[in-house]
């Protein structure tokens, strides 16, 4: 007998499936591994076909020398062209993708095919057992058997088909042993259904470790997919660092570079209007800096999920004439004009993350247009824009078809770009941005020449502008009065503890300052009317600055705080509820920390 083990193939990658096509959507775990498994057992079906050729030779040799009837040579004849024709009607299979497009019906194929030729093997005996002598009857049986065995090889791992195939093989064996007189026959229709049992218990284990197999096969695919996707991003995180510290070492230095120079004049004595000179210089290169560095900060803080969004309706035309008067003074020192034309929209998003993304589209435009003009449009959805569109468009030297992509990404910058023109976050800034927002940012030609960047908005983000409903900014007066605002500031850095005492009492508030959480207990305990607590996070203390704002709430009650900081995690831990309290990343903007603290005043 047979073990399954002596004819278990082995599973080699041409026998499985190759990697599936990228342009082939993504797979469910089952789907794939019936894919592999139908896939195996093709290969190993058509990879058979020129042993059947060699079995129906010994068997039309023996038919030959044997048989009473040469007609009988036409049953090895028929077997080896039916399993040729099958051949050719399976082995499209193996194409690219085949079995993928729609395995049910591959599988049907094989099924029936295999059928087929298993009812042309079962037909002969019938026909040719009573044309030979009793010796020969027994040769076939045994040929047919270890045929039979074989077959487990290439269908065995389909319990179901296989048992079906075995029925059907030893059913023709029979049926040729009851056309002949023998005293072996009822012996061998005895043997013959307990082989077919046998081999078809065989066949059920020799599927699991086939199907185990497969199995660590997709999720060796799958670690290795992966792996390989996990190195692209490294390798890709590795080139952006390598484009920044080019691009940084060269920007970061130019402006430095000239702050150093100047700094040197006004070491010597310079007249009046000289030393005015010098100081506009220098109020050019430190903005040139804070801009650099503000990219830098500001893609940190989307790369650390720092930033959320908080949509609410505004009036859209308020907020891109505010930044249109803003930048216009650049447009007109450089020629330029603006357009913009009133949409009457009100607009359901964050006011301060899209004023964002405009204004680094609007820069963008104007750094790369000469001559001729910006324009700004608002589309709503209609039969022509399924979504609401808002579009910068401008006259400069647009964009190349291969480029488009490649500006979205960190630290790149477009050839003949001047120099200290950025760091090339601006566009990478925009992009983060407007997935946040679920904002779709296409890049499209501006004829006649130009380049046109199109911001398609969620349906039902426009809406006619309501009077009165849509106020960008609450006013001034309408804030809440900070005055006399008792605050407890605690900062390990001497020089941040100092600047934001003296924002805060500009503001007119109390500013308590404590460097270490020791000094922090000594006044909460002098001071137990403490308003709020600011507290940095990273303090060289056991206690970070949450823990610390936990144990001054023993002493002082509940009272509102917040972490000014310059590490994401707290953000981060923020985000994920680690932390309760609000956290403002560093460098932190006066009218946010403002802002903040006239939350605190409002809900008392």
């Amino acid at each position: 007998m047979t073990r399954p083990d002596a004819v278990l193939p082995t599973l080699t990658q041409a026998d499985a499936a190759p990697a599936l096509p990228h342009a082939n959507p993504p797979w469910h775990e089952t789907d794939r591994l019936h894919v592999l498994r139908l896939r195996f057992m093709f290969n190993r079906a058509l990879k058979y076909t020129p042993a059947v050729w060699v079995i129906a030779l010994f068997v039309g040799l023996a038919l030959h020398r044997y048989a009473a009837d040469a007609r009988a040579l036409l049953w090895p004849a028929a077997i080896a062209l039916g399993y040729q024709a099958r051949d050719a009607w399976l082995r499209p299979a193996l194409a690219a993708g085949a079995i993928e497009r729609d395995h049910g019906a591959w599988r049907r194929r094989m099924v029936r095919s295999t059928i087929a030729v298993g009812l042309l093997v079962a037909a002969g005996p019938w026909f040719v057992f009573p044309l030979l002598p009793e010796g020969v009857q027994m040769y076939v049986t045994l040929v047919l058997c270890c045929w039979l065995s074989g077959s487990m090889a290439s269908i065995g791992h389909d319990p179901r088909l296989y048992a079906l195939y075995a029925a059907v093989f030893c059913a023709g064996i029979c049926l040729g042993w009851l056309r002949v007189d023998s005293p072996y026959a009822f012996d061998v229709l005895i043997m013959l259904p307990i082989y077919a049992l046998v081999v078809a218990g065989f066949s059920r284990g020799i599927a699991s470790v086939v199907d185990e197999s497969l199995r660590v096969r997709l999720v060796n695919e799958q670690m290795v997919a992966a792996l390989q996707a996990a190195k692209e991003a490294a390798e890709e995180a590795s080139l952006a660092k390598s484009r920044f510290l080019a691009v940084a070492s060269h920007d970061l230095r130019q402006p430095l570079h000239a702050l150093t120079l100047l700094n040197g004049l006004l070491a010597r004595a310079q007249p009046p209007e000289r030393v005015q000179e010098i100081a506009q210089q220098m109020g050019r290169s430190l903005t040139t800096l804070e801009r650099l560095f503000s990219s830098v900060l500001d893609f940190s803080k989307l790369e650390a999920s720092a930033i959320q969004p908080h949509p609410r309706w505004f009036h859209l035309d308020e907020l891109i004439e505010s930044l249109l008067a803003e930048l216009g003074m650049h447009a007109a020192a450089k020629g330029l004009q603006l357009g913009f034309t009133r949409s009457g929209q009100d607009a359901l998003c964050d006011p301060d993350l899209l004023e964002r993304i405009l204004r680094n589209l609007l820069e963008n435009a104007l750094k790369f247009t000469d001559a001729g003009s910006v324009r700004v449009r608002v589309h709503a959805a209609g039969a022509t824009e399924p979504h609401p569109v808002i579009e910068i468009s401008d006259s400069g030297r647009g964009i190349a078809p291969d480029q488009r992509a490649e500006v979205f990404k960190e630290y790149f910058q477009l050839p003949g770009s001047a120099p200290g023109a950025g760091l090339g976050l601006g566009l990478a800034i925009v992009q983060r941005l407007a997935d946040l927002l679920g904002i779709a940012v296409t890049i499209d030609d501006h004829l006649p020449h130009g380049t046109c960047f199109r911001l398609s908005l969620p349906a039902g983000a426009l809406r006619p502008h309501q009077p009165g409903g849509a106020a960008l900014a609450s006013t001034e007066s309408d804030a809440p009065e900070l005055r006399q605002l008792r605050i407890l500031c605690i900062d390990d850095d001497p020089s941040s503890l100092a600047a934001l005492s003296s924002l805060l009492r500009d503001w007119g508030c109390q500013a308590l300052a404590a460097a270490s959480p020791d000094e922090a207990f000594a006044l909460a305990r002098t001071h137990p009317d403490i308003d709020v607590v600011l507290s940095d996070y990273a303090l060289g203390h056991a206690l970070h600055g949450a823990a610390l704002i936990h144990a001054l709430r023993e002493l002082l009650g509940e009272v509102p705080g917040a972490l000014l900081t310059g590490d994401p995690a707290a953000a981060q831990a923020h985000k994920d509820g680690t932390i309760e309290f609000p956290v403002l990343l560093k460098p932190v903007q006066p009218a946010d920390l403002r802002a903040l603290l006239e939350v605190f005043v409002s809900v008392g």
